[in-house]
């Protein structure tokens, strides 16, 4: 079967999205439900100006930009609004507003329209699908995209050296060790940098030609998250966004723990920017035993 080019960028995207949506529901009413309710509504934000749907000028302040989604989510809330419309028009407002309100976006939405949207997202190189993950990036999970989970640091691992006699009766063993934690003043120390994708990445758009840019992921050890950077040599952490810590644990050798065996302390070791802390990881030695 031949294909046809499509006359639209973002139409063939908004299409293939659905398809690949609704292919992944059950072969029942709810795939048709999906596909009837979803795609007339993303059809019409892809001809829509983003602006106009909020009722805001183009140079419009992000305050003025909240105002109206406010106004007009609560005109259109399904809860409140019971026209046949207003479930559709309300989810036009979200998408107007998640696009608009978000600096790196609405940049890219100015310079080159749906069609520097859809530019942007058939640039970056998607390994986990290979349509990817359009709507979570751009509209911010609108449509169902699960929040991203924070990472955890990774664990660290420390040697528990014990005796032949406490492996065989087992016993409370009390341990120090040190670990990095974070500066107790580490949220005044952040800043904004819309082109932060996560800890440690950084997203570059480069224009490759008249209507096509391109988004390639590189290190950055500044960014902490999503939008958010460190501020390097912020007064209120002279030491950094770490510093060390002494912590005193009791771990429980059970009775018949052997060698290699682990015990594992949750979120209690070393803390790493844009992360969750790590977790501690004992690892039981035996000692020569003494005769």
């Amino acid at each position: 079967m031949g294909l046809h080019r499509c006359s639209s960028g973002l139409l063939c995207i908004l299409v293939l999205f659905v398809v690949v949506a609704t292919w992944q529901l059950p072969r029942s009413a709810e795939r048709t439900s999906f596909f009837d309710e979803t795609f007339p509504l993303m059809v019409a934000a892809a001809k829509q100006n983003l602006y106009s749907v909020l009722g805001v000028k183009r140079n419009a302040s992000s305050d003025e930009i909240k105002k109206a989604y406010r106004k007009l989510s609560m005109k259109y809330h399904p809860d409140k609004n019971k026209e046949p419309n207003a479930e559709a028009k309300f989810k036009e407002i979200s998408i107007a507003y998640e696009v608009l309100n978000n600096a790196e976006k609405r940049q890219v939405y100015d310079e080159y329209g749906e069609e520097g949207l859809e530019r942007l997202q058939s640039g970056m190189q998607q390994a986990s699908h290979p349509f990817g993950d359009i709507f979570s990036d751009f509209f911010g999970g609108g449509f169902g995209g699960a929040p991203r989970e924070t990472p955890k640091a990774p664990p660290s691992s420390m040697r528990l050296n014990v005796s032949l006699e406490q492996l065989f009766k087992g016993e409370t063993v009390d341990i120090s060790f040190t670990r990095p934690v974070m500066c107790m003043h580490a949220d005044d120390c952040f800043t904004k940098k819309p082109d932060c994708k996560g800890p440690g990445l950084r997203v570059v758009t480069q224009q490759m030609g008249p209507g096509f840019i391109v988004q390639n992921q590189i290190q950055d050890d500044t960014c902490v998250d999503q939008g958010k950077a460190w501020r390097p040599r912020c007064k209120e952490c002279p030491n950094g966004i770490t510093h060390p810590e002494s912590t005193e644990l009791s771990a429980t050798v059970e009775r018949g723990m052997r060698e290699g065996d682990e015990i594992v302390f949750d979120g209690v070791g070393e803390h790493k920017i844009g992360h969750e802390p790590g977790d501690l990881v004992l690892v039981v030695h035996e000692l020569p035993h003494k005769r």
